[in-house]
């Protein structure tokens, strides 16, 4: 019997001025999922249930990590970015 996939919606942002990060790429490390963000720096993924790292990278960023538990229908994340090499 296959889990139910929950829903994962974020903000990739500049961790300095809160600005969204249009076009950024976030991904599920270890694996082959992964998104764009939207013109606003939103996303979606659907993810099983478990603990899972997101990446989020945008070129003129140091990529950022979060570990998420998803244990519930929906689960909201943030990342930000700072400018970098």
């Amino acid at each position: 019997m296959s889990q139910r996939l929950q829903e994962v919606s974020g903000l990739v942002r500049n961790a300095s001025t809160k600005d969204a990060l249009p076009f950024a790429s976030v991904r599920v490390e270890g694996s082959t999922k992964g998104t764009t963000t939207d013109k606003h720096g939103r996303f979606t993924l659907y993810l099983e249930p478990g603990s899972h790292t997101l990446v989020a990278s945008y070129i003129g960023y140091t990529s950022a990590q979060r570990i998420l538990r998803i244990d519930r229908e929906r689960v909201d994340a943030t990342l930000e970015l700072s400018p970098g090499h």
